[in-house]
């Protein structure tokens, strides 16, 4: 095989932008898995940058008891919880010798129509970190636990589907780097039609003389154009187990000659 005497033995280099072609071919993935990461973080960041629910489960576990002056008392028109703006009362108590703020919200008017700016409240706070605090028969969160599901379900499926693509990157790479690098022949080529990928179907023997089929996909349509049934294609395969094969030349990819 001629044409494969230039390429060089394993472990070979890569020229550069290989990676961003093989980046290509998990495109959907990544597109994916980033957007629905970044909306997760995005959306359960400000949830908790409006109140860490979890401060309410520590305040429940174990708190201190204190009075407090109401500084202000205000409707969160930006806000809906269950179609009703909350109410967001913020005042001052000592604690530990020193002065500390604090903001709680309700959806109780009754709770909030009997207070006003001077009012004096109960307050509950963690004794080793009363930053941590909230008006008695209120919630520190604006929002319940159980909204924060959704922003995290984005935020983990985002992330593992965005590591899977970028696990099939780093396989094709090491498979570049490390596999065994033959010709094949295109056996058949399937596509639906629209935007759905090209299927590349093909065989190849083995260094020890046993075939193997493979199929390589592309949302590249100049293939169509470029690759014909019955033609060779550069194939690199795992000689541990050559069913992990991908024909290489199908994304552009080509191997800096050996010198």
């Amino acid at each position: 095989m001629d044409e494969l005497n230039g390429i060089q033995r394993p472990p070979r280099m890569l020229l550069p932008g290989t990676t961003a072609r093989l980046m290509k071919t998990a495109m959907l993935p990544l597109l994916l898995g980033g957007i629905w990461f970044l909306v997760g973080g995005a959306v359960g960041g400000l949830f908790f940058a409006l109140g860490n629910p979890l401060r309410d489960y520590q305040l429940s576990r174990g708190a201190s008891n204190a009075e407090a002056t109401v500084t202000e008392i205000k409707l969160a028109y930006s806000t809906e919880v269950n179609s009703r703006h909350p109410w967001i009362i913020r005042y001052t108590f000592q604690a530990n010798g020193q002065t500390w703020e604090g903001k709680s919200s309700t959806l109780d008017e009754s709770f909030v129509g009997r207070l006003a700016e001077g009012s004096k409240i109960q307050v509950e706070y963690l004794p080793a970190k009363p930053s941590v605090n909230r008006a008695k028969g209120t919630k520190a969160s604006v929002f319940p636990w159980p909204v924060f599901i959704a922003p995290a379900f984005f935020l983990v499926a985002g992330g593992l589907v965005f590591v899977a693509g970028m696990a099939k990157v780093l396989r094709m790479r090491s498979l570049l780097t490390n596999g065994q690098v033959t010709v094949g022949k295109v056996n058949h080529l399937f596509h639906r039609g629209g935007r759905q990928p090209i299927n590349v179907f093909y065989t190849f023997a083995d260094s020890r003389g046993m075939e193997w089929t493979g199929r390589t996909r592309t949302y590249s349509y100049g293939v169509l154009h470029n690759i014909a049934l019955g033609q060779d294609v550069k194939i690199v395969y795992d000689y541990a187990n050559p069913n992990r094969n991908f024909a290489f030349e199908v994304y552009g990819i080509h191997f800096p000659e050996r010198t």
